[in-house]
Parts: structure tokens; C-alpha cells; sequence
């Protein structure tokens, strides 16, 4: 394999890194805080961590930072939600989508080096809030699982995981609307992403965007994510479906208007 398509970041790169970032900013608090929101939403529902993280990294630090930042700090740290999830879902449901997904990765990842970090970062907040609108209104699809469906959906989700680290939309709007209770969407959820998580970061990897500072960061903001994480899986029985849409997607929407507006 030619060097230029592998150059992994040196062992002592994160801890060089970790003394140039801005940890003693006020500003950093919102980073935390983002962090904080997402795990607890992650842990609880089975995605939006995305949603809620993204739109904050990539104020501060772009997206070519932020987005392989949450890539490595979920695809490590939600490894424990996995085995439930691989035991309760719907494998012939999850399966064609991560496929399909994984195919489409590396284009999204080429649209994440290429494209100027503003404008990804306002498209990805205008994707964003109209999933919430979407969301809030209360449509779902309805109609048949066929194979071209799932295709589109799949390449979809891998497109948008690789250029902007959101893969969620595309799976979770088709999936609510179906048969299946909330916990097996929850566990097709962390399923999909679970395993497309895995060809994302090996498109990553080979476009070099694990850099150091990128890694400093996910050191930092890993012990916070992860305690969300715990919190957010031991809530998922105790909050209402109801309460926990209204309170999420109102955090997501904020969250996003002042990425589009920063």
C-alpha cells in the first residue's frame, strides 16, 4: 500500500497535543457540556449523539476535526451497548443498510477533505434541523421494506456518516415508521451504527484525518462521554418516549440554529 494512503499518527502525538488545546477557554465548558448532552442522549435513545456534538466541535474546531473527533469517541465507548443490541435486533433488517452504507463511506469522506469547512459546517446544521422538523411533525415512513429502498437508504446514511458524521436521519425516519416497538429500533440503531462506525473509521484512517490534535481531543472529552453513555442507557426505562423527543429534539434544534448562525 502506497505511504501516502497510510500515515498513522505517531504514540506520542495525542500527549504533545493535549498541552495546545484550549481547555482553560470559558468556551470549552459548552464543548464539555455538548459532550455531556450527547453520551446521555446516545445512551438513552440509540443515536442523536451526532446531532447534538457535532454542530458544537465544528464551531470551534471544524469539521475535519469534530467529526473524527465523535467518530472514535462513539465507535470506542459505546462498544458495551452493543452486545443487547446484536441480541435484539433485526439482523435482516440491519444487515442490507450497513452494506449498502459502507459502499457509499469513502464518497462522503472525499466530500469532508475536499469541501470548505464553513459551508460543511452549515449544511450539516441545515440537515439537521430539518430532521428535527421532520421529526417534530410526526411523519414516518410507511410504506413497504423493498430492496432499491433499502439501498437508497443505506447509501444515504454511509454518505452522510463519511462527509458530516451524521448517518442517523436517513435510518431512524425509515425505521420509526415501521412494525417494531421502540426497543428493537433502539437496538437496530446501535447495531447499524455500531458496524458502520467500523468502515468509517477505516475511510478516515486512510484519509489521514486522525491527526494528533484530533486524538488529544478524544482523550479529553472521553471520560465525560462515557459516564454520559452509562447515564443515558440506566435512564432508558425511567424516561417517558414523550418527554424524552420534546427535550431532545428542542436541544438539538438549538443546538444546531447557533451552528447555522455562528
Amino acid at each position: 500500500m502506497p505511504a501516502r494512503w497510510f500515515n498513522p499518527p505517531r504514540l506520542d502525538q495525542p500527549m504533545s497535543e493535549l498541552a495546545s488545546l484550549p481547555l482553560t477557554q470559558p468556551w470549552f465548558l459548552l464543548v464539555i457540556a455538548g459532550t455531556l448532552a450527547a453520551g446521555i442522549v446516545r445512551g438513552l435513545s440509540g443515536f442523536g449523539s451526532a446531532l447534538i456534538v457535532i454542530p458544537i466541535l465544528n464551531i470551534f474546531f471544524g469539521p475535519a476535526i469534530g467529526v473524527p473527533v465523535l467518530t472514535l469517541l462513539d465507535s470506542v465507548l459505546t462498544v458495551p451497548l452493543l452486545p443487547s443490541a446484536f441480541r435484539r435486533c433485526r439482523w435482516r433488517e440491519v444487515l442490507p443498510l450497513v452494506i449498502a452504507a459502507a459502499v457509499f463511506v469513502p464518497l462522503g469522506t472525499q466530500i469532508l477533505i475536499l469541501v470548505d469547512g464553513n459551508l460543511l459546517r452549515r449544511a450539516i446544521a441545515l440537515v439537521i434541523i430539518a430532521f428535527v422538523a421532520v421529526m417534530a411533525s410526526g411523519w414516518r415512513y410507511h410504506g413497504k421494506s423493498r430492496p432499491l429502498l433499502n439501498l437508497g437508504v443505506g447509501a444515504c446514511a454511509g454518505a452522510m456518516s463519511g462527509a458530516i458524521g451524521i448517518s442517523g436521519p436517513p435510518v431512524i425516519l425509515f425505521w420509526l415508521g415501521g412494525p417494531s416497538d421502540m426497543s428493537t429500533v433502539r437496538a437496530n440503531v446501535i447495531a447499524f451504527f455500531g458496524l458502520l462506525e467500523l468502515s468509517t473509521i477505516a475511510s478516515y484512517w486512510l484519509s489521514r484525518l486522525f491527526t494528533g490534535e484530533v486524538l488529544a481531543l478524544v482523550l479529553v472529552l472521553a471520560p465525560v462521554y462515557g459516564i454520559a453513555l452509562w447515564l443515558g442507557a440506566r435512564a432508558f426505562k425511567l424516561v417517558s418516549e414523550r418527554l424524552f423527543r420534546i427535550v431532545s429534539l428542542g436541544l438539538i434544534a438549538l443546538i444546531a440554529l447557533l451552528s447555522l448562525l455562528a
